[in-house]
């Protein structure tokens, strides 16, 4: 019994079977399309009717709590830079059932995520398309996008790293045409009253923009296929997270000069009337192209980095064998791909939308803790480490 418990405590090493070919910028892509998705497009009307003006400092205080978890997984990933991110930390530092645990909490928390991305997209694009597709043709349309993403990522790494480009600077380029013209009708007054609901109201906001700052953690799960892991991935971790609040701060900060807070409130697409401020009629299809962008970047980065959890899951019998193996080809986790996408679809057929947006948060919320005691341990453990800075 004494010995069962220790080897299910007993800290685990998994064998690398990837070609490395993601560098800083490929990994960096991931890490910004994880993080800028949706959100940005629909929180920052919440976020103002409870912060008003100061807005922007509520992103900055979250931005500050979100930059502390992201030195502690670039820790971990120059420590461990293997594969699977949260659940190859915790597996090999906590042991199998700590790993275990987490796997299956981030596992479940990215598909949810991909399903709150893929309804994103598809509610973006019909808007773009100018049809009311209705609650089917959304659904529809969601599943058809992630079966081509699962596609896409199946077929290799270097198309992946393309489309996954495309998307993510894409959507960047939106935004920043977007800051830039909102900059110029900007109107200094409306940023008073800076508190309207008090300090108590700009931080209280942080609870419902932190989803946002959530992404650069899956760049960790393609560890196995980036160049130099150790050095890499902490630093493309951290350049997602100064690239999404840098673009988070300027998009909240023209928003409530450009238009009053309490119109930004009302609305549930505040980054529109921005838009058409700026751009005249013309605004809601810069928006309308900068959402499909955004969700399908999102989607398509967390489709990428679950397939590599599975596939470390699957190497270790948590999950069946086949989703451990790599295809001779493709050189791509096939059969987890394929798994994961799957699943995002019948997830898809069976939840409503809040369902799927709260199991995701707090599945990934969940998932922080034994990530957090795995850190812990690794610096109760100095010695196996040279003591370099991240």
């Amino acid at each position: 019994m004494a010995k069962d418990l220790k080897e299910l405590f007993a800290r685990k090493v998994i064998p690398v079977s990837f070609e490395r070919t993601i560098n800083l910028f490929g990994a960096t892509t991931i890490g910004v399309g994880a993080l800028m998705g949706a959100g940005v497009y629909v929180l920052i009307g919440l976020a103002a009717g409870k912060a008003g003006p100061s807005v922007w400092l509520s992103y900055v205080a979250c931005g500050a709590l979100a930059f502390v978890t992201t030195l502690m997984f670039a820790e971990l990933a120059r420590r461990v830079p293997r594969s699977g991110g949260g659940y190859t930390y915790a597996y090999e530092t906590l042991g199998s059932f700590g790993g275990f645990a987490t796997g299956w909490f981030l596992a479940l928390g990215s598909i949810f995520a991909c399903g709150l991305y893929a309804i994103g997209f598809a509610e973006y694009f019909s808007s773009l398309l100018g049809y009311d597709l209705h609650k089917v043709g959304v659904r529809a349309l969601a599943i058809g996008f992630v079966l081509f993403s699962t596609w896409i990522n199946a077929r290799g790494t270097s198309g992946t790293e393309k489309f996954q480009g495309l998307l993510t600077w894409g959507n960047l380029g939106v935004l920043l045409v977007f800051v830039l013209f909102a900059a110029f009708h900007a109107r200094p007054e409306l940023l008073k009253p800076h508190f309207p609901n008090g300090l108590a109201g700009t931080f209280s906001t942080i609870g419902i923009i932190y989803i946002s700052f959530f992404g650069y953690q899956l760049i960790a799960n393609n560890a196995d296929e980036i160049i130099d892991p150790k050095r890499t991935v902490p630093r493309a971790m951290i350049l997602s997270m100064g690239i999404a609040l840098t673009a988070y701060l300027l998009i909240a900060l023209v928003s409530v000069m450009a238009v009053p807070w309490q119109e930004l409130a009302k609305s549930s697409t505040p980054l529109v009337e921005v838009a058409i401020l700026s751009f005249g009629p013309a605004g809601w299809l810069l928006i309308s192209v900068g959402g499909v962008l955004a969700s399908a970047g999102a989607l398509n980065s967390t489709l990428l980095s679950q397939a590599r959890q599975i596939y470390a899951m699957g190497k270790n019998r948590f999950f069946p064998a086949l989703l451990g193996e790599v295809h001779q080809a493709y050189k791509t986790p096939f059969a987890a791909l394929f798994a994961g996408g799957l699943l995002v679809v019948l997830f898809l057929m069976l939840f409503p939308l809040e369902f799927i947006a709260k199991a995701a948060n707090f599945c990934l919320l969940v998932s922080l803790l034994p990530v957090s005691l795995a850190l812990r341990r690794l610096y109760r453990e100095q010695s196996r480490s040279n003591g370099e800075p991240v």
